[in-house]
């Protein structure tokens, strides 16, 4: 009888989660509306500020990974310049979610409150404020990076840079995904290589006029065009040929990339921020920030 009793039981609450379970339906953020972003600071010149940090001030957001505002800690060792911040060992970068439409971003300069230890609480300088319009389903990839240079010895002016990125790419075994964003804020256009493995250098897909800002369709690569598990590429001076970086992306079919110029070709001085006094204000002192024009290469899946 007690047996029979557990039986009735146990069938009662396995009919009742198979009932519930029929009754749930998956809530989908804003019904789906949404669009997906990353920020992530290439600037060499905020790479010299030793105190405070860029936070980003934006409208609406669906969802944030903790509590805090998007914040770049210019004080920490390594300085954080991603934000949502990867805390995990996967190399492909991570989103957060916005609802799809027009949204404010300001990114402002904020310094250390002198009566606390907070790295930044106080608004110093608005570095970028602007408007983006965003459609549904969409994925860019958003570059806070160092402006064309408006004069030496002065404050840094600062520019912000998106790259709309198609995740509905099929690539397989044999193919590899790359994007290629100009950045380098003191070089003129560039024209890209390809090395093949004969060792030919061949033009192939790549940009021949790509201006500081602009950014490449996708460049669908296949791996046997690649020498060693690398495709190498060359970038040079569209105008007067000078070979300016010599670099490479991984070969590693089935994943996506992309590649930015980025850095400076001459060393270049300018006002960077040293530290605060008692009643808010900020010093400044004259730094030259060398010459380090290179590629910088990320996973997108």
């Amino acid at each position: 009888m007690r047996t029979r009793l557990y039986i009735l039981v146990l069938c009662s609450v396995i009919a009742s989660i198979s009932a519930c379970n029929k009754d749930i339906q998956p809530v989908i953020p804003e019904q789906g509306n949404i669009s997906k972003m990353n920020f992530y600071s290439t600037s060499d010149v905020l790479a010299q500020y030793k105190m405070g940090g860029i936070g980003l001030f934006v409208d609406l957001p669906v969802a944030k990974r903790n509590t805090w505002m998007p914040f770049f800690d210019l004080s920490s060792k390594p300085q954080k310049m991603e934000y949502p911040t990867v805390y995990s060992s996967v190399p492909s970068i991570v989103y957060t979610s916005f609802r799809d439409g027009i949204h404010q971003f300001q990114f402002n300069y904020m310094v250390p409150d002198t009566s606390t230890s907070l790295v930044g609480t106080i608004p110093n300088r608005m570095l970028i404020d602007t408007s983006i319009s965003f459609d549904k389903n969409t994925t860019t990839l958003f570059y806070l990076a160092d402006k064309p240079l408006q004069g030496e010895g002065q404050e840094p002016a600062f520019q912000l840079l998106k790259v709309p990125v198609d995740v509905s790419i099929k690539t397989d075994t044999n193919t590899v995904a790359l994007y290629i964003l100009h950045q380098a804020a003191d070089v003129g256009p560039l024209r890209c290589s390809v090395v093949l493995p004969n060792g030919n250098i061949s033009a192939g897909k790549f940009p021949q006029n790509l201006a500081y800002g602009q950014f490449t369709e996708v460049i669908l690569l296949h791996t046997k065009d690649a020498s060693n598990g690398l495709f190498g590429l060359r970038f040079y001076d569209a105008l007067t040929g000078q070979e300016l970086v010599n670099t490479a992306t991984p070969a590693n079919g089935g994943h996506g990339y992309i590649l930015t110029i980025q850095g400076f070709k001459t060393d270049h001085a300018f006002k960077i921020p040293v530290s605060i006094n008692q009643d808010k204000t900020v010093n400044y002192s004259i730094q030259t920030v060398a010459a380090n024009l290179r590629s910088g290469v990320r996973q997108l899946w």
